[in-house]
């Protein structure tokens, strides 16, 4: 506000405030005027004072209160180094952990099968102490079986008397005890399936030969024939009356008749005895066919049972029996007159037997082969047929030798 003073000349000053001084660049207007000046001086300061309120924005006003100076004190000491503001992390994805396995990673090496068979063989042994040649193992390799003998003892003489004695004494040998025979039967791991006696010949104590399975759950062996005895000394009556050792009885041309034995595998199983002639595994040795004689009568019998003739009666057989290639089927010749060629397509079923009569020559040691497919020859050799059959009924060729 401007008050005049009383005198000659009234000096006034006018000076905006200091909020107005800052905002209109810095400019004052200082003027002597008179009484009749002071309404001129009001309008150019109004106008000043409009000017620099639009030149300049209006301060920021602080919604709690005026703004404070902020004092910058400046120091010769480092600046702190900035402070890391955390920031907010996304949780991260649950990931499943596995605990790791503390047995060694499994490693495969490749083996043939010869080796995994003798190293099986070795490991058997070495558990049951058995030589590994006497282990032999099934068709499908999943059992294993060996013959488990005594060791044989040598004759112990008898221990002389110390003091000589006035009848001399005749020194005997004992006669050793007769070895004991097990067959056991064990899996890949050793773990004993069965274990049974074999059967022997009378007044014999020879293990059993061909042991060997047939399939998967039968074994089957053969029980070698008792040592022949010696012919018996003549006694001093027939000595005396001037007569020799008795003949020998005739011996019949034939082959001589063999004992195999089919054991089962499992829970209390019965032998099944073969005894004949002919015996012929098939070519995959699952089925043992033979031919069982009683008295002049024959017949052919596959694992023990009866399978031709297929009823009652009674034929004999003039050759070997032959399987087909794939073991189902059993051919042989049977005698005459005249002799003739049977076939049993398959041997446990009677709808497939076929029969063809052969000329005399094929009766003089001839065999029957299995040759090509589906097709029979009977003759000395494959090589020399004397006659030909198919499998079926077909017109057959005659070869006359």
């Amino acid at each position: 506000m401007v008050t005049p003073q009383p005198g000659t000349g009234t000096a006034l000053r006018t000076a905006a405030s200091p909020r107005s001084q800052s905002r209109s660049d810095g400019c004052s207007l200082s003027l002597r005027v008179s009484a009749s000046q002071l309404f001129v001086v009001g309008i150019i300061v109004g106008l000043s004072l409009a000017c620099a309120a639009s030149s300049a924005p209006p301060p920021a006003v602080s919604a709690t209160g005026p703004s404070l100076p902020v004092v910058i004190a400046k120091s010769d000491a480092p600046a702190a180094a900035p402070v890391a503001v955390p920031q907010k992390q996304e949780p991260a994805e649950e990931i499943d952990v596995v605990p790791s396995d503390p047995r060694p990673p499994l490693e495969f090496t490749e083996v043939s099968e010869k080796a995994w068979v003798a190293n099986l063989k070795t490991k058997l042994a070495s558990r049951h102490r058995v030589p590994p040649e006497s282990i032999f193992l099934s068709p499908a390799r999943q059992r294993a079986a060996f013959l488990d003998s005594t060791p044989r003892l040598q004759d112990v003489p008898a221990k002389p008397a110390n003091k000589p004695s006035r009848a001399r004494k005749r020194v005997v040998a004992r006669k050793p005890p007769p070895r004991r025979h097990r067959v056991v039967v064990v899996d890949l791991e050793g773990r004993v399936l069965l274990r049974f006696r074999p059967i022997l010949a009378k007044g014999s104590d020879e293990p059993p030969k061909d042991l060997r399975f047939l399939a998967e759950d039968r074994l089957v062996y053969e029980v070698p024939a008792p040592p022949a005895l010696p012919p018996a000394a003549p006694s001093r009556k027939a000595k005396r009356r001037g007569k020799g050792p008795t003949k020998a009885a005739p011996v019949d041309s034939g082959p001589p008749p063999r004992l195999f034995v089919i054991q089962p595998v499992g829970k209390r199983p019965r032998p099944i005895r073969c005894e004949g002639t002919r015996f012929a595994f098939n070519p995959g040795r699952s089925h043992l066919a033979h031919v069982a004689r009683r008295g002049d009568g024959e017949w052919i019998a596959v694992d023990g049972q009866r399978v031709y003739p297929r009823k009652r009666g009674e034929t004999r057989v003039a050759s070997d029996l032959g399987w087909s290639r794939d073991g189902v089927s059993l051919a042989f010749i049977e005698s005459g007159p005249p002799p003739r060629l049977t076939l049993l397509a398959e041997f446990d079923n009677a709808n497939g037997d076929h029969s063809w009569d052969l000329p005399t020559s094929a009766s003089g040691g001839a065999e029957v082969f299995f040759t090509g497919r589906g097709k029979l020859v009977v003759g000395r050799s494959a090589s020399r047929p004397i006659f030909t059959a198919p499998l079926s009924r077909q017109p057959t060729s005659t070869f006359d030798p």
